[in-house]
């Protein structure tokens, strides 16, 4: 991990597949040559900010320090199942589909709720209610609001 998180960008790995066969190698147990036996499991010492500062790595391990031995055998390839296909998801055009119908089906209703809220006679009536002579005028606006308020 070390080299993974390397600042000098010619000391990381070159691409995804060098670290993957190397991530699998230490899963095995098998070590690098230029590494020391153990530099994998090595216990970090003393500092708690050691592992976050800039600096060289360190090369003494405080005394009593728990090393754990790597396990001899080949590295081995991804888990069983790793590579298996994801579960199918409906196709595209069935969810566009399907998206449209629904916003149709909205849409019919919208409108059938927009008709049946306004038509129909409950609707209030205008007529012209001027006339020369005032009688007939006031009779006719009488009329207009007897006929619209029953």
């Amino acid at each position: 991990m070390a080299r993974a998180l390397e600042i000098d960008a010619a000391h990381r790995f070159a691409n995804a597949d060098e670290l993957r066969e190397a991530l699998s190698a230490g899963a095995a147990g098998q070590t690098f040559a230029d590494e020391t036996p153990t530099a994998g499991t090595a216990v970090m010492g003393g500092d708690e900010t050691l592992a976050t500062r800039v600096g060289t790595p360190v090369t003494e391990y405080p005394p009593g320090a728990r090393r754990l031995q790597p396990s001899p055998g080949p590295a081995t390839g991804y888990p069983a199942g790793a590579g298996a296909a994801a579960p199918e998801r409906p196709a595209r055009g069935r969810r566009a589909l399907a998206t449209f119908l629904l916003l149709a089906l909205s849409a019919a209703v919208a409108v059938a709720i927009y008709f049946a809220l306004t038509s129909g006679g409950d609707g209030v009536e205008l007529r012209e209610v001027t006339y020369d002579d005032v009688p007939e005028s006031v009779e006719a606006m009488k009329e207009l609001v007897d006929d619209n308020t029953r």
